[in-house]
């Protein structure tokens, strides 16, 4: 949903023409304060999905000074609960159980079960980085602490979305499957996040192997069989073969969909070399593995990378990647004879490159309800809200005026915002931004003036640029696309067309000339250069 209060600015509908001259006329009645409370609404879902993901959204209230959160079919509550991660700390604990912990901890540290090692390593971690208790306060995220957080943020997931716990918590607490449970649960967790249902296979049927899950996508309802298997932290990145051989080795029904723990030490900014050894290894077994003495079949591999043992006090960050086993328009390096061939691979393998954006983008929200983090606590200025009314100096007295529209420019701390005078003119202001302000606009850059903006970056490449033509005319009418491209040599067959495939010509048309405008420019700037 995109409501345009400006009748001149292009129709939410795609059509690709004025908002007055297409669904604009509909509008006329609606008062603009109510557009702009309804863009707001719209910009504060966009802004809560972007940090939760695609599965249920997190529910909570704050009754007086307790916070409660529905988990499922529970509730838990605390007043001491300020952020997201205040409550998944206490509710991982709770899903162990006070006996279970106690039983542990009697005995020799070096015995106990890795995730009480694991918690109170994190817990002093945490302390560690606390400037103000009783303040919320970004801290440096060690290996400890994001084992501990993801894996409670994973469990939630679960219980909220699919009400499966049991299923985890028994092998969980068994400390020699923990690690791999717990990376089943993370597994989970990623593909609620990324939109999917999860079902878990008959595990009753002792007649064959069972894959972990049945994932569908819920925006197509495609069937995925899950496998998730880690390897043990340092083998060498190439070794892949018993794994796969593993995962191929259960029952599947669907297409194949293997997560693998590449489990890598963490070298920072060069991680990429060794996700490549990975692909590697994969690769090298596309031609040599066999199952049962048959050719193993064709899958999709996602690796990621989670070295909490190797990094236990240092930073650490999660990495994924995807390659496709024997699915040649799908590995790190392929390349396209042209983009109507490029845009085909990409909507026939759509699931699960949405899967790996939701993995790049969906982390642990910090808040319960989608606010920008930076901004949602402490004492701050009214935030600058597109449609807002501000007080601001005109000539010797300050003057209401309503923002229209706003430009931040990082390096300067400022923004650039255009009010509307009581008399009807235009202004421009220079309005400075706080640390925090800043911070949350790099956060959110898309929502932060309190509508949805298309998002300001470079064109990458020629997908990038289709991309942005195909979000103004994805939508458009077909006898509108028609009056775009009339006078060309073949209009006739292009009337036959149905619309999706015309939007696609069509956007195609204009991205291949916008890059090629691109490149020429390139090439005259280098050229004047030397």
């Amino acid at each position: 949903m995109n409501i345009h209060s400006s009748r001149n600015e292009p129709c939410p509908c795609g059509s690709g023409l004025k908002f007055k001259k297409c669904h604009g006329a509909t509008a006329e009645s609606v008062p603009k304060e109510v557009i702009a409370a309804l863009k707001r609404a719209v910009a504060r879902e966009k802004q809560r999905e972007d940090q939760q993901g695609l599965g249920q959204p997190i529910n909570s209230v704050m009754v007086g000074r307790q916070r409660f959160v529905v988990v499922g079919s529970d509730i838990f509550s605390s007043d001491r609960w300020k952020t997201f991660p205040d409550f998944l700390v206490d509710y991982v604990k709770h899903l162990f159980g006070e006996p279970w912990r106690q039983q542990e901890e009697a005995k020799p540290e070096d015995q106990q079960h890795p995730f009480l090692q694991l918690y109170a390593h994190a817990a002093a971690d945490v302390a560690q980085g606390i400037k103000v208790r009783g303040t919320p306060t970004r801290i440096r995220s060690t290996g400890r602490i994001a084992a501990v957080l993801e894996l409670a943020y994973s469990l939630y997931l679960v219980a909220h979305n699919a009400r499966l716990l049991a299923l985890f918590m028994k092998r969980l607490k068994h400390r020699d499957l923990f690690w791999a449970a717990a990376y089943e649960a993370m597994v989970t967790g990623m593909l609620l996040k990324a939109g999917f249902n999860i079902d878990f296979d008959d595990e009753t049927d002792s007649t064959r192997d069972h894959v972990e899950l049945t994932a569908m996508y819920k925006a197509t309802g495609t069937k995925f069989s899950v496998e998730a298997k880690r390897r043990r932290p340092h083998v060498t990145p190439s070794k892949v073969g018993s794994v796969l051989h593993k995962a191929f080795k259960s029952s599947a029904k669907h297409m194949r969909l293997i997560f693998i723990g590449a489990e890598l030490p963490w070298r920072g900014d060069d991680w990429l070399d060794d996700f490549r050894e990975v692909i590697s290894g994969i690769r090298s077994q596309e031609t040599r593995l066999t199952i049962d003495g048959e050719p193993a079949p064709s899958a999709y591999i996602v690796f990621t990378n989670t070295p909490y043992e190797m990094c236990p006090g240092e930073e650490y960050r999660l990495r994924a990647a995807v390659e496709g086993f024997k699915i040649p328009d799908l590995k790190l390096g392929a390349t396209f004879s042209s983009l109507d061939k490029a845009l085909d691979s990409r909507e026939r393998h759509k699931e699960i490159l949405s899967l790996i954006e939701s993995i790049a983008k969906h982390r642990i929200p910090t808040t319960f309800d989608g606010e920008i983090p930076s901004l949602a606590f402490g004492e701050h200025a009214p935030r600058l809200e597109i449609g807002s009314s501000y007080m601001v100096d005109s000539g010797d007295e300050k003057v209401p005026a309503e923002l229209l529209q706003a430009l931040v420019m990082e390096k300067n701390s400022m923004a650039f915002c255009i009010m509307r005078l009581p008399n009807g003119n235009n202004a421009l202001y220079s309005i400075p931004l706080t640390e925090a302000e800043l911070e949350g606009y790099k956060d959110h850059p898309e929502t932060f003036f309190g509508t949805v903006e298309a998002p300001k970056r470079e064109m990458r490449d020629l997908l990038d640029a289709y991309d942005f033509f195909f979000s103004c005319y994805g939508n458009a009418p077909k006898e509108n696309l028609l009056q775009f491209l009339l006078g060309r040599h073949n209009f006739e067959q292009l009337k036959e067309l149905e619309q999706p495939r015309l939007a696609r010509l069509y956007c195609m048309h204009k991205a291949e000339c916008l890059w090629a405008m691109i490149l020429r420019d390139k090439a005259a700037r280098i050229s004047a250069s030397k």
